[in-house]
């Protein structure tokens, strides 16, 4: 890792980006594969994902790569949901590997916007994670539930974002999804 020497006098502020990398020179990607392409250690999708459909569907799978995360590395993703209509509850899952890590269950009543943001990160080896999970909205009750699966990161590992729109005239969208590599060491 290299850090550039600045100067900057009192009272101005100054953004520092901090690239870490490995021997190689890389610092490893987060695959996106809805689009089927590798997109650096961002992910980005602002496309509108919606569904009316009452059983679990998936509105994104995001793949990081086999040895990314290295023992202590971790991954944040920041999701962000639109529902609307009042017949049933929303559900919503971020899965690990197929397990569900986070997740939230709205009641019938709720619609409106909604953020969940989710920590993923290798706790001491590639094959125990800690995960820490948080559920923004309007609504002051939360009751989000996680578990923490250990999987084998040395290997391809999909995070999974899936709902269930319990009503007939209910429906979720995913509006924003962003992974970001914390770290790879």
């Amino acid at each position: 890792m290299s850090v550039a020497n600045a100067r900057m006098t009192t009272g101005n502020r100054a953004f520092v980006k901090v690239v870490a990398e490995d021997d190689l020179g890389d610092v490893g990607d987060v695959v996106g594969t809805q689009q089927g392409r590798s997109i650096g250690q961002w992910h980005k999708d602002a496309t509108s994902r919606f569904t009316t459909d009452q059983s679990l569907t998936t509105l994104e799978t995001i793949t990081v790569r086999g040895g990314l995360l290295g023992e202590n590395g971790a991954v944040r993703l920041l999701l962000r949901f639109q529902t609307v209509g009042a017949s049933g509850s929303k559900e919503f899952y971020c899965m690990w590997n197929g397990s569900a890590i986070v997740t939230q269950n709205k009641d019938s009543d709720h619609t409106g916007a909604g953020m969940m943001e989710v920590v993923i990160a290798n706790d001491g080896g590639v094959d125990a994670q800690e995960v820490h999970g948080v559920w923004f909205d309007e609504d002051p009750t939360v009751n989000l539930s996680r578990a923490t699966p250990g999987v084998d990161t040395s290997n391809d590992v999909d995070i999974d974002v899936v709902v269930r729109a319990n009503g007939a005239s209910d429906a979720i969208t995913l509006n924003l999804s962003l992974a970001e590599l914390l770290g790879t060491n």
